[in-house]
C-alpha cells in the first residue's frame, strides 16, 4: 500500500509544473539579477559580488553557485516569516535554479521551518497562483528542451 502510495505521489510530482527563475525577465525589464540577489548573500559574498562585474547568464551561474555552496548555508538564510514568493525565490537560488515544483517546494520549505511550517498554507495550489502571478522575481514555468532526434 506505501509503495502504491508513493508511486501515485511520483506520478502527481512529475505532472505538475516547474519552475525556475528566468534571468531573461530581469534584463527584458532593465532590472540587474545581481542587484536584486545580492541582499541575499552572506556578507562575505555580497561585498565580493560587486567586484564581480558579471552580468546576463555570468552573473547568474556565478550566484546560483555561491549562494548554493555557501550563502544558502546561513541560519538566517530562508527565515520562518518570509513571504511564501521571497521564500521560494530564496529556495530556487539555494537549489542552483534547478526546476522544482509546487510539491517539492512545499515539501523543502516545511523541512526547512520545521515547526512553524504547520501553521502556513504552502499548498500546490497556492504555490502555482503566487508563482503565476510574480514579475518581481521572475518566476517562469520550466518547460524541459526535446532531445534532438538523430
Amino acid at each position: 500500500m506505501e509503495k502504491e502510495e508513493a508511486q501515485n505521489q511520483s506520478l502527481i510530482k512529475e505532472e505538475l509544473p516547474s519552475y525556475i527563475i528566468d534571468l531573461e525577465r530581469f534584463e527584458a525589464n532593465n532590472r540587474s539579477f545581481l542587484s536584486v540577489t545580492r541582499s541575499r548573500m552572506c556578507p562575505m559574498h555580497r561585498g565580493e559580488a560587486t567586484s564581480v562585474g558579471a552580468k546576463g547568464a555570468k552573473a547568474g551561474d556565478y550566484i546560483f553557485k555561491t549562494i548554493g555552496e555557501c550563502c544558502s548555508k546561513a541560519e538566517d538564510f530562508l527565515p520562518r516569516r518570509l513571504p511564501i514568493r521571497e521564500a521560494v525565490f530564496r529556495l530556487l537560488l539555494a537549489n542552483r535554479n534547478k526546476p522544482i515544483n509546487p510539491i517539492e517546494i512545499e515539501e523543502k520549505l516545511r523541512e526547512w521551518w520545521r515547526e512553524d511550517a504547520d501553521s502556513r498554507d504552502l499548498s500546490p495550489q497556492l504555490l502555482v497562483r503566487l508563482l503565476d502571478s510574480s514579475e518581481f522575481y521572475g518566476f517562469k514555468l520550466y518547460v524541459p528542451q526535446e532531445k534532438s532526434k538523430s
